[in-house]
């Protein structure tokens, strides 16, 4: 994890520490709505502000599955990434 990731973390386990995880996954549900609302409406804000909750519930989340070594919301996304052009190459050359 980065710097500002473990400070994220923290904050989370300070005030959401005795949240299930069911309950975060729920709670991640629902912001996945808000989220998805706030790009129908065409809100810069809220998009930000909603996927920024998403990110932190991921990042709490994982904090109690993984160790810190194995995550990093960067590394995910290039992961994300990778797979996605490895999918599409693989498709293009058919």
């Amino acid at each position: 994890m980065t710097n500002g990731e473990i400070q994220a973390v923290s904050i989370a386990d300070r005030w959401a520490s005795d949240i299930s995880q069911i309950n975060k996954l729920k709670k991640l549900g629902e912001e996945l709505i808000e989220f998805t609302e706030a790009v129908l409406n065409k809100t810069p804000k809220d998009m930000r502000e909603e996927a920024g909750d998403m990110c932190f519930l991921i990042l709490h989340i994982l904090s109690k599955e993984m160790t810190q070594d194995e995550i990093n919301l960067t590394t995910l996304v290039m992961n994300a990434s990778d797979k996605m052009e490895m999918r599409n190459y693989k498709q293009y050359k058919r």
